[in-house]
């Protein structure tokens, strides 16, 4: 079923402050879609399909469309660090900014690319035949460098700016290839500038726990590296020894991406959680300042395949993740307070030149 919107639900969405009253001013003056009607017994009420979303988040939202392609990697050496819940949340918030924006899958166990993908019909209306003949339709990251094109391997999405590439059995063939190749850890920023640059504004790399030319490769392409860290006793097991190596890695390639550890898993009732937040702003280089709680409601935003606000956009989570989200960006695109290519202001900024012109 599409997901529709009324104007309250989609300001919740954007955390906008602008008002019903400044929302019919927009549509009268053409700056936003107009709105369907849907019928609910004897009420009309003024509803936007998530379709329209990314044209009313460019006015509302929080999010500025970079000047040029932007490249995030999303990446830890320990699994189950919400890395993933990251992509997603960057992903689809970007997009319902109106940000054209693609995630590339670079995980062999697929989590991106399951969450991503159309919902597989019911098991007892399908046959293995099925299943093996969708298997073998679908491209991914690997068919780029053979004779496939990006219209023919990216997949769609219910945000029509949101695309992603599929995660298939061919990265294993991916990754020992470039292996084998000169100048292997530039081989994916070769391809992103090439066929991404033109068709996205925003690259999201969501890389698996582990070091292969894959990694280096996501690295060496990314303007932003995010590392989720889980407010947890496990994660310093090999904590120091991840922080040394991407150091020494950095240094050897002289890369100047900008690099931000994430905490999560964050639960602020808990002392030792507290702490371990805490060590992490006081011992490593740079830390957000925001965080992501264990919660049943990002849980229920994961299983429905969605961010957190657009699962939940008035509970304290979607706040949090709002903020992160705002602070990833500012950092990714500087300057970004406004929207680099309209003279439309953004957010309350857009409520306050509505009520002055009302």
């Amino acid at each position: 079923m599409t997901q529709l919107y009324t104007p309250q639900r989609m300001l919740q969405l954007y955390g906008s402050e602008a008002t019903r009253s400044a929302i019919i001013a927009a549509e009268k003056s053409g700056h936003i879609p107009a709105p369907e009607r849907m019928q609910t017994g004897s009420l009309s009420r003024r509803v936007w399909p998530i379709s329209t979303l990314p044209e009313l988040g460019e006015r509302y939202g929080f999010m500025a469309r970079p000047k040029r392609m932007v490249t995030v990697a999303i990446y830890s050496a320990k699994g189950g660090v919400f890395k993933t819940s990251l992509a997603l949340n960057m992903g689809r918030m970007a997009a319902l900014h109106g940000i054209r924006t693609c995630i590339i899958g670079l995980d062999f166990q697929c989590d991106i690319t399951r969450l991503l993908d159309p919902p597989d019909p019911p098991e007892d209306e399908t046959g293995l035949n099925d299943v093996i003949a969708r298997v073998r339709r679908q491209r991914g990251l690997l068919d780029l460098f053979g004779d496939s094109d990006l219209e023919t391997v990216r997949g769609l999405t219910d945000i029509p700016t949101l695309h992603y590439i599929p995660e298939t059995a061919g990265l294993i063939s991916l990754d020992r290839s470039i292996g084998a190749q000169d100048r292997r850890e530039y081989v994916l920023g070769s391809v992103l500038q090439a066929d991404f640059s033109s068709a996205y504004e925003l690259d999201i790399l969501d890389c698996p726990p582990s070091w292969s030319h894959l990694i280096t490769n996501a690295l060496v392409a990314c303007d932003l590296l995010v590392t989720p860290l889980e407010c947890k006793a496990s994660q310093f097991s090999s904590l120091s020894v991840f922080v040394d190596h991407l150091k020494a890695f950095r240094e050897t390639m002289e890369l100047d991406y900008e690099h931000i550890y994430v905490p999560t898993r964050y639960a602020p009732n808990r002392r030792l959680s507290t702490d371990i937040r805490n060590w992490y702003v006081g011992n490593l280089e740079r830390v957000s300042m925001g965080a992501v709680r264990e919660s049943a409601i990002g849980e229920e935003a994961i299983a429905s395949r969605v961010s957190l606000p657009e699962h939940s956009p008035n509970s304290p989570y979607a706040d949090e993740m709002r903020e992160l989200l705002r602070e990833l960006w500012a950092i990714a695109v500087p300057n970004s307070a406004h929207k680099s290519d309209k003279s439309l202001p953004a957010g309350a900024a857009a409520f306050d030149a509505e009520q002055a012109s009302a």
